[in-house]
């Protein structure tokens, strides 16, 4: 019966051991991933930072173009009150005017879908950074629980052995009790 007893100790402790392992695999891996996250973090950050700088940079020049166009075209309009027989060259002159407003208008949203197409691909890559990040931690609490169950279940297997000892104690001595009285 002790036999039995310390083979399931032994192998409670196996598991145990093995639970512990699992764990330290975990905890490495999840290390790995913060310090992956935290590369991609900083990579984002300066993607944003220049995007921020460029942004700002075209959004700069586009406004001067079109403070620039604008006060073009009122100068085209006070000179088309005052001379209404220069009509046609002002109105080539408003073209040409409109066509470049269209040209950095179409420059200034090229830039800006770029770069929101640079910051969606940034964030599905935090995105799938933060789901393996859960994942890891779910896996990471149920290791825990899992061994947290097997420890209950090693100190209730203790305890059952501890009382069967002494249920095999208490026998052997009601049998020596008993040898004792049929030798009187």
């Amino acid at each position: 019966m002790s036999k039995g007893v310390e083979r399931l100790q032994d192998k409670l402790t196996e598991e145990i051991e093995q639970a512990k392992k699992n764990m330290q695999s975990v905890s490495a891996q999840i290390q790995e991933h913060e310090v992956r996250f935290e590369t991609v973090k900083t990579a984002i950050e300066e993607g944003f930072k220049n995007v921020r700088t460029s942004m700002q940079g075209l959004t700069d020049n586009v406004y001067k173009d079109i403070k620039e166009l604008h006060s073009r075209l009122n100068k085209v309009f006070e000179v088309l009150q005052e001379y209404g027989q220069n009509f046609e060259d002002i109105s080539t002159a408003i073209r040409e005017l409109n066509e470049r407003l269209k040209k950095k208008f179409g420059e200034f949203t090229d830039g800006i879908n770029s770069a929101v197409e640079s910051i969606n691909r940034l964030w599905d890559e935090v995105e799938s950074l933060q789901k393996q990040l859960a994942e890891e931690k779910a896996l990471r609490e149920s290791l825990q629980k899992q061994q947290e169950e097997i420890l209950k279940e090693n100190q209730a297997m203790k305890e059952l052995i501890q009382s069967l000892q002494e249920q095999v104690l208490a026998l052997q001595k009601e049998r020596v009790g008993e040898k004792m009285q049929d030798k009187s």
